[in-house]
Formats: structure tokens, sequence, C-alpha cells
């Protein structure tokens, strides 16, 4: 059914037109090699219908312009490669674990995607469908709350498994867009939680977390008419300290709304921004956050509960344009324009002396020479 008034939402097709994959030949046992039966149930059937269970694949699923992939719980429900599947290995552009076609209106939904520990081609989604698609409450598997599959069990901290080594786990790209809804996206060996790249078919994005990377957790790179509301991103100690949230290359007409940028605060170094823009102008910032805290929780006589850490200035801007050299160090704000054509930054005052940078734990500093500094 269509959408109603004000809405971006797809209904899933009616029940009664749901192809259960196990009647299709598809085992979704955690050892069976799903590849062949599920493409040909793509191949033969629009609507298909995933069991919890986990379906090992070892090459592409290539999606028909009208495919609609249903499960209802991406923590129960894997679709993955197996360690050193080696269609994914060695040197090479990236080769996805599910393609949409190119155009059309293809759903995505309730399924949780898992590249395995090593396959450096891998990425988890590769989309490039239309703007009346959807991918919807997806989890991209290898991060928190990841169950390792019998034929995966490679993950998080084994050597072998080479962080920031994979490619985007869900990468938007030639022309593609859509609706993505619920996306939780915290892969720390893939390059990126959600990359688009090379398109101007509108997307629109709602409550997606991307977490855990090592360089940036958002990339907008050659992209316009997209809307992030309600994005979360995270940097963590162990993996994060030298990542940003997001990164925007060569972009226009782009809204970030209700948008949180966290990083923990027993962060080891500082970074001096959680937003950076490249050559990019028309960007709408609405309801910005930017914050970091860290909670304990622990019980003892008196009962349980949790002990929060906060601080108000993880980064030291929330938002630096690299192209233009312009910051802006305010972290909390809920409107704020950057224009096509930047205007020219004004002279500063003969009077005004940089005394120091590189701060990240301080704001607001202001004082007369000869004087302290209070921030």
């Amino acid at each position: 059914p269509a959408a109603g008034p004000g809405s971006r939402a797809r209904a899933m097709p009616p029940v009664q037109d749901w192809a259960n994959v196990h009647d299709l030949g598809v085992k979704g046992d955690d050892e069976t090699d799903d590849t062949a039966a599920l493409q040909r149930a793509v191949d033969t059937h629009r609507v298909l219908y995933f069991p919890t269970g986990r379906y090992r694949v070892t090459d592409t699923i290539r999606l028909r312009p009208d495919t609609v992939l249903i499960a209802l719980h991406p923590g129960l429900t894997h679709l993955y490669l197996a360690d050193s599947t080696p269609a994914f290995m060695g040197v090479g552009g990236p080769k996805a674990l599910i393609e949409s076609a190119k155009g059309g209106d293809a759903i995505v939904s309730g399924l949780g995607l898992w590249t395995g520990g090593v396959n450096p081609r891998a990425t988890a989604l590769l989309w490039k469908a239309g703007e009346a698609s959807m991918v919807n409450d997806v989890k991209i598997q290898g991060g928190g709350g990841t169950a390792l599959t019998k034929g995966s069990p490679i993950g998080f901290g084994d050597p072998r498994a080479r962080f920031d080594g994979q490619y985007p786990s869900i990468w938007v790209t030639d022309g593609g867009g859509g609706t993505f809804a619920a996306l939780w996206s915290p892969n720390t060996l893939a390059s990126a939680g959600f990359h688009v790249s090379n398109t101007s078919t509108p997307g629109h994005v709602y409550q997606l977390s991307a977490e855990h990377h090592y360089r940036a957790e958002i990339v907008l790179d050659h992209v316009a008419n997209w809307e992030f509301l309600a994005p979360q991103t995270e940097q963590e100690v162990r993996d994060g300290v030298d990542a940003i949230s997001t990164e925007i290359r060569h972009s226009r007409n782009i809204l970030f709304a209700n948008y949180h940028g966290y990083r923990v605060t027993r962060s080891i170094k500082p970074m001096d921004a959680a937003i950076k823009l490249y050559e990019s102008g028309d960007i709408r910032f609405r309801n910005v956050h930017v914050n970091a805290e860290s909670g304990f929780a622990s019980c003892d006589a008196k009962g349980c509960g949790t002990f929060l850490r906060a601080s108000k200035y993880p980064f030291e801007n929330a938002i630096k344009d690299i192209t233009g050299g312009q910051e802006v160090r305010e972290r909390e704000f809920a409107r704020l324009e950057v224009p096509a054509t930047p205007a020219p930054k004004a002279p500063a005052p003969a009077a005004v002396e940089k005394l120091a940078d590189g701060f990240y734990s301080i704001a607001a500093g202001a004082g007369a020479l000869g004087a302290g500094v209070a921030g």
C-alpha cells in the first residue's frame, strides 16, 4: 500500500504474499551453503520471509528491483559470510553480501547482516535502489550484541580480524536513495557504518545509530538531497580515539536534525571536531547535541544503580568547515545554516591575541590580556 500523507515508511506486503524461504530449499541452519537456494528464491518470488536462523552464503545475493526480504528479529535472523570466504578475499573493489538492483522499490526489513571477521572486500549492503525503496530494522552484526556463528567465529579482538579492514557496512551509491529507518551499524571491522556516495536521489534516514569505527561513522561524498533525522554516533576508547562522527565531502542540500554526536568520557586523545565539511554547502543543522558520558552500573547493599560521568566537551568543535576555515565551537544549538557560498570571514580585531589551542575539554574561554582565562 502507498504510504500515508507525510509518511515515507511503507507497509509490508500482506502476509499471505510472503513465501517462507524454508519451503524453497533454504535451510538457515548455520551449516548449509544457502547461496544457490536463496538466489533462486529471490529470482522466482517477490516477497521472501526468513524465519529465525543463521543463513550462510558464499556469494552476493542480488535482488530484483521489486524484491522484498522480511525477517522479524535482526538479532536472531542472520545472513552471513563464513570467515575467509574466497569470493570476498584478496585485493579488489567492494563485494556485497546483499546488492540491490539499480532503481526500483526493493525492501529489506528485520535482517541481521554479518560479513565475517576475515573478508576484506566485503560490504554488508550495497544499495542502488530508488527513492521508493526502504531498509528498515536492520542490524549490522560484528559489534555490540553479536552472537557469532559456527561458520564465522572470528570476531572483535582476534588479531586475524583487522579493524577498519572491510568496506563500509551500508553503502548507498550510484544513484541510490530511499528510506532508511531503525538501523544499528557498529561493526569496527568496516571502514564506516553508513556511507553514501555519488547520488542525488533523495534519501531519508530515521534513527540511524553508527558506532565504533576507526575513521568516521557517517560519510557523505558527492551527495545531494538527503536528510538524517535523529542520527546518533559514538566513538569508543578502544576504536574511536582517531574517529570523527560525520564527514561530508562535495555535498549539498543536506539536513541533519536532532543530531547526537557522542564520544565516551574516557577517551584518551582529543579530537578537533565531531563533523567535518569539505567543499560542501547548503547544509542545514537543527537541534545539535554533542556530548560525552560514561556509565558504570553496580549493585551494593543499598541496591543497584548507575554512576554516570558526564562531560559537555568531548570534541574541541562541533563542526569544522575545512575548506572555509571556519569552526563552530558551540556544541548545543538549535539551528545552523552552512550556505552554498560561504560568507567571508570578518577580520579579527587587532586587540585579539591567540594564546593557545588544542584543548578538548574546555569551552567559552574569555579574558583580557594579563588576566586569567575562564572556561
